[in-house]
């Protein structure tokens, strides 16, 4: 592999970061508000996950805010989850009514405000990549010739 196309795939999770960041400070000036997690029927027959497909049967959770009369729903986001063979057995729900904030203009547009500084998790995440890439990958500028 050549070192330009090593060295833009190593950079690539740095764009994420910046994505993130921009986000979550554009996110600060919007209005801020208290959203609430509710508990929906299941929404698709299967599911995957790993690549695997599964059988639905468990509710799903959304994130549901309103904004002058209009209710908004978002997927919210499951901490943790056990199956056998396919069948969700225990899962821990979302944290109950997260502070978020929304875009005025944009009002489906959302961020969990109890997210912020998530950037610097991948932030360190593309160092490790970029690091590995080009360290472990023959042809990477710091690989061992």
């Amino acid at each position: 592999m050549s070192q330009a196309v090593l060295l833009i795939f190593s950079l690539l999770p740095f764009v994420g970061c910046a994505r993130i960041y921009l986000l979550e400070r554009r996110a600060a000036g919007w209005p801020r508000l208290r959203g609430k997690i509710v508990e929906k029927p299941p929404q698709t027959f299967f599911e995957r996950s790993g690549g695997v497909w599964y059988l639905n049967l468990d509710s799903d959770f959304f994130l549901e805010y309103e904004v002058d009369g209009k209710v908004y729903l978002h997927p919210a986001d499951e901490k943790a989850s056990a199956r056998i063979n396919g069948i969700t057995i225990w899962r821990k729900p979302p944290e109950p009514d997260p502070w978020i904030r929304y875009d005025p203009r944009d009002p489906k547009q959302c961020f969990y405000e109890n997210a912020q500084g998530a950037w610097k998790l991948v932030l360190a995440f593309a160092i490790a990549f970029a690091l590995i890439v080009q360290c472990v990958v023959p042809g990477g500028f710091l690989a061992t010739r």
